[in-house]
């Protein structure tokens, strides 16, 4: 039954693609983001695995070299650049910690860097480059329903993905008796993929007028409630509260003739799941709760039902040791943190404790990367910032780069308050800035809408 609704969910896909002649760059799209890194071959424990996402770039990479040959643009900003190379020499500084370096200078140059060349090599034309992104959106749904399934009847249809088995530990977490969403990563990551998504989604309904997508909109935010992360409902809120500020009835009108189909869908979920009302309340009262409220919560909840903010703020300790270590500047290696090497100060037991998972994705950084690997990644995050910023002065305020406005905020939000681990698609989104940067602001992309 798995193989069945996994087939009826990426056959359209991959129907849809090959109807294209660049149904590699689509595919890739579509199925890059959302693969978790068990759907892979393995040939030994010591060696990288052969993801399918790895696959896909391969196949990218042979159509670059069928098409262009030695003609292969490198033209990438220097940020990007500097980001790459200081992450690589970080890592061979941090050699002696274990064979993990080795897989994270991998990462690097294969699943960043060469992603970032090879879609910037192959995206054209506006249409193109649209269509790319149609591709996520179309995988972000496929990623929504594995989701709510999860939730609502706790069937996970995710593990028939599942290849080989997972390196890392799926954590599968229960709040208020219900299973959290998610999906192929863990319900904080998918959190954040939730979050992030929403606004391309947004985006390109506003370049399109689609219903379409703002029916895909809802299907995700319905995903995104479902994780119960606090931290990514949070940062949803937040930047969302400003993007309506900023377009006002633009916003909010298309959503309106959308409320009686939404509240059927609500009515016959609660059919299924009395109880999944009482779950989500908790979990947004839990969420006021950290920013000062006292709302009185469910003994179900956890015991971390009112101390959200300061689990994340106590994990900043974790400098403390690092200045005494003197692995300030260049961390304890790749996911350090898995080696017992990063400990944090609980201040209510006043002793340290080892750190054996992080929440807060600047931190893990800093850990793996030391403050100079963490400072190149901020300085990438500000760099297309300030780009967006820039050129949105002289575009229209449909452009990708007014998007990228609220993109980044949301960005650094989730790396402040969470751990924005779904790298894959954060990179899809890096190589379709630097596109759209370099190429599709040159024409008129509202053409190929």
């Amino acid at each position: 039954m798995k193989y069945l609704i996994i087939g009826i969910l990426l056959l359209p896909i991959f129907f849809w693609a090959f109807q294209h002649k660049k149904w590699y760059l689509y595919l890739t799209f579509a199925l890059y983001g959302i693969l978790p890194d068990a759907c892979a071959f393995e040939i030994s424990t010591s060696l990288p695995l052969i993801t399918v996402s790895r696959i896909l770039i391969v196949i990218l990479m042979i159509a670059v070299l069928s098409k262009k040959g030695r003609g292969i643009s490198l033209s990438l900003p220097k940020t990007i650049v500097v980001y790459i190379i200081s992450n690589i020499i970080i890592s061979c500084v941090n050699l002696s910690y274990g064979i993990k370096e080795v897989n994270w200078i991998f990462i690097l140059i294969f699943e960043q860097f060469l992603l970032v060349v090879l879609v910037y090599n192959l995206i054209d034309t506006g249409a193109e480059f649209y269509k790319c992104l149609d591709f996520m959106i179309a995988g972000c749904i496929v990623l929504a329903v594995i989701g709510v399934l999860q939730s609502i009847f706790d069937y996970d249809v995710a593990t028939v993905l599942n290849w080989v088995t997972p390196r890392g530990v799926v954590k599968i977490e229960n709040r208020m008796g219900m299973i959290r969403a998610y999906a192929t990563f863990n319900a904080l990551s998918y959190g954040c993929y939730c979050s992030f998504m929403s606004l391309l989604i947004w985006h390109r309904y506003e370049i399109s007028k689609k219903h379409i997508y703002i029916v895909a909109f809802l299907i995700n935010f319905l995903a995104l409630l479902f994780t119960m992360s606090r931290s990514s409902l949070l940062s949803f809120g937040i930047i969302i509260s400003v993007l309506i500020l900023h377009k006002k009835k633009k916003f909010v009108m298309p959503f309106f003739r959308y409320i009686p189909l939404c509240l059927i869908g609500m009515i016959f979920i609660l059919l299924i799941y009395p109880s999944i009302l009482h779950a989500l309340s908790e979990t947004i009262k839990s969420i006021f709760n950290t920013l000062g409220l006292n709302f009185e919560l469910s003994s179900e909840f956890g015991s971390n039902a009112f101390n959200g903010s300061y689990s994340r703020m106590r994990q900043w300790s974790v400098i403390i040791p690092m200045l005494m270590e003197g692995a300030f500047l260049f961390g304890y290696g790749y996911n350090g943190f898995e080696n017992g090497l990063a400990h944090y100060y609980n201040f209510k037991l006043n002793q340290w404790h080892v750190a054996k998972e992080l929440d807060v994705g600047f931190v893990a950084f800093l850990i793996s990367s030391g403050l100079i690997g963490l400072i190149s990644y901020i300085w990438l995050l500000i760099y297309i910032f300030i780009t967006a910023l820039k050129k949105e002065r002289n575009h229209k305020s449909k452009s990708f780069y007014n998007i990228t406005l609220y993109v980044i905020p949301m960005l650094f939000f989730l790396e402040f308050t969470s751990s924005f681990s779904v790298r894959h698609l954060e990179w899809l989104y890096f190589s379709l800035f630097f596109v759209y940067f370099k190429k599709i602001d040159r024409s008129s992309e509202y053409e190929f809408s």
